[in-house]
Protein backbone atom coordinates (compact mmCIF):
# COMPACT_ATOMS: atom_id res chain seq x y z
CA UNK A 1 0.00 0.00 0.00
CA UNK A 2 1.42 3.48 -0.83
CA UNK A 3 0.54 6.68 0.88
CA UNK A 4 1.00 10.15 -0.23
CA UNK A 5 2.43 11.41 3.38
CA UNK A 6 6.31 10.51 3.73
CA UNK A 7 5.75 9.69 7.23
CA UNK A 8 3.01 6.97 7.03
CA UNK A 9 4.37 3.71 7.84
CA UNK A 10 8.29 5.14 7.32
CA UNK A 11 11.00 5.79 9.26
CA UNK A 12 11.42 9.31 8.40
CA UNK A 13 9.67 10.47 11.75
CA UNK A 14 12.28 8.43 13.72
CA UNK A 15 15.16 9.31 11.58
CA UNK A 16 14.45 13.32 11.84
CA UNK A 17 13.83 12.32 15.74
CA UNK A 18 17.29 11.08 16.18
CA UNK A 19 18.81 13.62 14.26
CA UNK A 20 17.03 16.68 16.08
CA UNK A 21 15.12 17.91 13.22
CA UNK A 22 13.17 21.07 13.79
CA UNK A 23 12.77 22.32 10.41
CA UNK A 24 11.81 19.70 7.43
CA UNK A 25 11.80 21.52 3.95
CA UNK A 26 8.98 19.63 1.34
CA UNK A 27 9.23 19.32 -2.55
CA UNK A 28 8.54 16.92 -4.84
CA UNK A 29 5.92 15.65 -7.30
CA UNK A 30 2.15 15.84 -7.25
CA UNK A 31 2.05 18.77 -5.20
CA UNK A 32 -1.96 18.32 -4.48
CA UNK A 33 -1.33 14.53 -3.26
CA UNK A 34 2.25 14.22 -1.82
CA UNK A 35 3.80 17.49 -1.25
CA UNK A 36 0.61 18.70 0.45
CA UNK A 37 -0.10 15.55 2.66
CA UNK A 38 3.86 15.31 3.79
CA UNK A 39 3.64 19.02 4.65
CA UNK A 40 0.49 19.20 6.72
CA UNK A 41 0.82 15.81 8.55
CA UNK A 42 3.69 16.71 11.03
CA UNK A 43 2.87 21.06 10.77
CA UNK A 44 2.44 21.13 14.44
CA UNK A 45 5.60 18.97 15.26
CA UNK A 46 7.63 20.56 12.99
CA UNK A 47 8.48 24.20 11.31
CA UNK A 48 7.29 23.19 7.56
CA UNK A 49 8.51 25.01 4.45
CA UNK A 50 7.19 23.86 0.91
CA UNK A 51 10.03 25.23 -1.53
CA UNK A 52 7.43 26.54 -3.86
CA UNK A 53 9.62 26.27 -6.79
CA UNK A 54 11.20 22.62 -6.19
CA UNK A 55 7.43 21.05 -6.82
CA UNK A 56 5.70 20.10 -9.71
CA UNK A 57 2.20 18.64 -11.01
CA UNK A 58 0.45 17.36 -13.70
CA UNK A 59 -1.55 20.40 -14.19
CA UNK A 60 -0.84 24.05 -13.75
CA UNK A 61 -4.14 25.10 -12.17
CA UNK A 62 -3.46 22.78 -8.89
CA UNK A 63 0.28 23.74 -9.33
CA UNK A 64 -0.54 27.01 -8.66
CA UNK A 65 -3.28 26.56 -6.48
CA UNK A 66 -2.34 24.54 -3.93
CA UNK A 67 0.52 26.58 -2.44
CA UNK A 68 -1.84 29.02 -1.82
CA UNK A 69 -4.28 26.50 0.04
CA UNK A 70 -1.64 25.42 1.96
CA UNK A 71 -0.25 29.05 2.94
CA UNK A 72 -1.94 28.63 6.19
CA UNK A 73 -0.76 26.11 7.53
CA UNK A 74 3.01 26.23 6.46
CA UNK A 75 5.49 28.51 4.83
CA UNK A 76 5.85 29.05 1.30
CA UNK A 77 9.24 29.79 0.16
CA UNK A 78 11.18 29.98 -2.89
CA UNK A 79 14.56 27.61 -2.26
CA UNK A 80 16.79 30.56 -2.41
CA UNK A 81 15.45 32.01 0.55
CA UNK A 82 15.93 28.96 2.75
CA UNK A 83 19.73 29.50 5.27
Amino acid sequence: MEFADSFEKTMLEETLAKLNVTEVLVCGMMTQNCVTHTAISKAEKYSVCVLVNCRTTVDEMIHNIAPHALSTRVKIVPSGEVL
